[in-house]
C-alpha cells in the first residue's frame, strides 16, 4: 500500500510535531490520529506545543500524559506508520510490534552523538556540532534504531540556544518535506549509522546545571550562559542571597581600564543592562535585566542555599 493511502498516527507535543503535521497535511488527504501530549506541568518544557490548540485541522485528537494511557488504543488500531516526533517517552515493545510498516523517530542532534535530553544545549555547552537525525524505531533503547537521514549543523561561537533552535527547526522542516516527497525511498535506505562514531548521552538540562562559577574560565562561562538562553530557563548568578538571571553574553571591544586584580564575579563596568564581570582568567560582558552597581560581586554559594532559593521560586531542580 502507498504511504499516501496508509493508516498513519502521530505522537508528540513539541514544535517539531506541529511542523511535521502541517507538512503531512499538504500531501495526505485522510484524517490523522494525533495523540497529543498534555503534561501535568508545563514549566521548563522547552518548545512544548499543545497540538489541539495550535493545529487548525479536522483530525482525530486523543490526549495523553503517559504512553500507558493510550497503548491499547494504538495496538488495537494496527497503524501502518507511526511518527513519534517531539516525544520524550520510550515507545514500548508492544506498540512497536503492532505497527505494520515503520515507526519514525527524530532527534535534534547528529546521532549517535547527543542522545538523551536537552541535546541542543549540551552541544553548545560542550563545543560540539549539532544536527538533525531521523531514524526507524525498532527497540526500546533511547534515540536508537536505523538512522536513514541526518544532517550536521555547525555551531558557531556566536550561537546561543535560541539561534541554534531556529537553525534546527528550519532544517527539520526542510528534511521532513524531503522525506514526505519520497517516503518509501527514505524509510528503506541502508542505515547510515557509523560504527566508528562514539555514542554520547545527555541528561535533561536543569536550572541547577546553570549556576555560574565566576572563578571558572571565560570560555566555559560563555558556553554555559549561551547554552541556557531562551527557550531554556537561563543561567544564574547570586549577589548575596539575591538571584539574578543572566540572559546572554555579548561581544565587546577591549577596555583599557579593566581591573584585572579584582576578585572573580566583580562587576567592573556597566552599559545599560550589560555588565562587564571579572572571571577566573579574564572578563565577560553579560546581559542581566536588573540594575546592578559597579563593585558589586557575584558570589559562590553552597548547594543547600541554591535549592532553598529555587524552591521558593518554584523552579525545577
Amino acid at each position: 500500500m502507498s504511504f499516501y493511502k496508509s493508516k498513519i498516527c502521530i505522537i508528540g507535543g513539541h514544535k517539531t510535531t506541529e511542523i511535521l503535521i502541517n507538512n503531512i497535511k499538504k500531501i495526505y488527504t485522510n484524517k490523522l490520529d494525533i495523540y497529543y501530549y498534555k503534561p501535568k506541568r508545563i514549566k521548563n518544557l522547552v518548545l512544548y506545543t499543545d497540538l489541539k490548540k495550535s493545529l487548525k485541522t479536522n483530525d482525530n485528537f486523543l490526549q495523553f500524559t503517559k504512553l500507558s494511557e493510550i497503548e491499547n488504543k494504538i495496538i488495537h488500531k494496527r497503524y501502518d506508520y507511526l511518527f513519534a516526533i517531539g516525544l520524550s517517552q520510550i515507545i514500548p515493545n508492544k506498540i512497536i510490534k503492532s505497527i505494520k510498516q515503520k515507526i519514525v523517530g527524530f532527534h535534534p542532534s547528529f546521532l549517535p552523538n547527543g542522545k538523551g535530553r536537552s541535546s541542543s544545549a549540551w552541544n553548545i555547552r560542550l563545543g560540539k556540532n549539532g544536527g538533525c537525525t531521523f531514524f526507524i524505531i525498532n527497540n526500546e533503547n533511547v534515540d536508537s534504531g536505523k538512522i536513514f537521514y541526518k544532517k550536521k549543523i555547525t555551531i558557531k561561537k556566536s550561537d546561543n540556544a535560541e539561534t541554534y533552535t531556529k537553525k534546527y527547526l528550519s532544517l527539520f522542516d526542510s528534511m521532513t518535506k524531503n522525506i514526505l516527497k519520497k517516503p518509501e525511498y527514505y524509510f528503506n535506505k541502508k542505515t547510515i549509522n557509523p560504527k566508528s562514531q562514539a555514542n554520547s548521552y545527555y541528561h535533561k538540562l536543569k536550572p541547577s546545571d546553570s549556576f555560574i562559577d565566576w572563578s571558572d574560565k571565560t570560555s566555559r562561562i560563555n558556553r554555559i550562559i549561551k547554552s541556557s538562553t531562551h527557550p531554556h530557563h537561563g543561567s544564574f548568578g547570586f549577589i548575596g542571597d539575591r538571584l539574578f538571571e543572566i540572559s546572554d553574553t555579548v561581544e565587546r571591544k577591549k577596555s583599557k581600564h579593566v581591573n584585572h586584580h579584582a576578585e572573580p564575579g566583580t562587576i567592573l563596568e556597566k552599559m545599560n543592562f550589560k555588565y562587564l564581570v571579572k572571571t577566573g582568567d579574564g572578563v565577560i560582558l553579560v546581559k542581566i535585566n536588573k540594575k546592578l552597581k559597579i563593585g558589586e560581586r557575584f558570589t559562590i554559594i553552597n548547594p543547600y542555599l541554591i535549592f532553598k532559593i529555587l524552591s521558593k521560586l518554584k523552579i525545577n531542580t
